[in-house]
């Protein structure tokens, strides 16, 4: 049995997979196994995983037809042995002696899930930014009961990806955890589910992983155009999984529904991706399209018969800038009143904003 299960999902990722694999063989901890899960990958990928099978026994390679990486991650969940399992992405980086550094947390202190802290980093790596976490161990109970925290962006912050989490893969098999077989944001429902059946939870400010951000092109091109339709299965299982954790908790009803309403505005920008390939036209009848379903307008009714609440909520106790929430409650209103055409006008302009925001934050080109 090794110590841990490495399972990455692997679709054409030959650009940076081999960096990405030395960072993993490299580690000053060896006590692991890396199954390297090949989603139907077309370029070279396979070739590269199976010629680092062949000068390490600690790594196999597991072949699948492309289901995503959720199913993916599924497949290697079945084969792994380890006591604990992680997922890192086929196109990142572990940090020096991060696994070193993992074991002995684990060895100071015994938890369900631990969450570590990264770096984010453009590819031509003019900044490497910093993603703290704070020092501390909680109960699942008390993490559970006010669990708005945990789903912000700050140093608490469990909801998101997995590779900066470590898991219990006695807690995933006996349980029947499983990523959902959704092509974006299968992590955070996976999280969820495993949330459910945590007793303690381990916070350590340690950077074990570079996370590369994608331009602003590249990051459109990453969702599809049923994007929506993902992030509404997504939200159904906030509200099926985290609300009844605790009934009279009114923050987390204030920040699922909210963040749910900011991703339908995400979405008017992703419709802008060469990808998605609609004309003006279409994007406009997307919007419209998307004002009639039934869950974004149950979220927009919440918000609208909670809107100073969920201001004073967003003002005093979350992790978003006053100018952030302004702008969005604007364009909330404008999602209440049905307003195509400005929608579509001012989520053009972010397009914009966000490309010269990238530039300034990270340095380098943006392409």
């Amino acid at each position: 049995m090794k110590y841990f299960s490495i399972i990455i999902p692997i679709y054409n990722a030959e650009k940076y997979l081999q960096e990405s694999l030395n960072s993993i063989i490299n580690q000053s901890f060896k006590d692991f196994e890396l199954l390297l899960v090949n989603d139907g990958s077309t370029d070279n990928s396979e070739k590269i995983c199976q010629e680092f099978a062949s000068k390490d026994s600690r790594v196999t390679v597991i072949t699948t037809k492309n289901q995503g990486s959720g199913p993916a991650r599924n497949e290697g969940i079945k084969r792994a042995t380890g006591k604990f399992c992680y997922f890192p992405d086929g196109d990142d980086l572990l940090t020096e002696n991060a696994l070193e550094q993992i074991y002995e947390e684990t060895q100071k202190q015994e938890a369900d899930l631990y969450v570590f802290g990264f770096y984010q980093a453009a590819r031509d790596n003019t900044k490497k930014i910093l993603q703290e976490r704070c020092d501390d161990f909680l109960d699942g109970d008390t993490v559970r009961a006010k669990y708005e925290l945990y789903m912000q962006t700050g140093k608490t912050y469990i909801q998101g990806a997995p590779w900066n989490k470590v898991f219990k893969t006695d807690n995933i098999k006996q349980n029947h955890i499983e990523y959902p077989s959704l092509k974006r944001n299968q992590d955070e429902v996976f999280i969820v589910r495993y949330m459910n059946t945590v007793k303690n939870v381990k916070f350590c400010n340690i950077p074990i992983y570079i996370y590369y951000v994608n331009d602003t092109n590249a990051e459109w091109n990453k969702f599809p155009r049923n994007y929506l339709d993902i992030r509404t299965e997504v939200y159904k299982e906030f509200v099926k999984n985290i609300i009844p954790w605790n009934e009279e908790n009114d923050k987390v009803k204030y920040h699922i529904h909210f963040s749910y309403l900011e991703t339908v505005l995400k979405c008017y920008e992703y419709m802008f991706s060469p990808k998605w390939n609609l004309d003006q036209k279409q994007k406009k009848q997307y919007i419209q399209d998307s004002l009639r379903r039934e869950e974004v307008q149950n979220a927009i009714t919440f918000w609208k018969e909670n809107k100073e609440n969920i201001r004073q909520y967003l003002e005093t106790d979350s992790n978003m800038s006053k100018k952030r929430m302004q702008f969005s409650f604007y364009r909330m209103k404008l999602m209440e009143k049905q307003s195509i055409n400005t929608l579509y006008f001012v989520s053009k302009v972010m397009i914009q904003l966000r490309k010269i925001n990238n530039k300034i934050k990270y340095g380098g080109k943006n392409k």
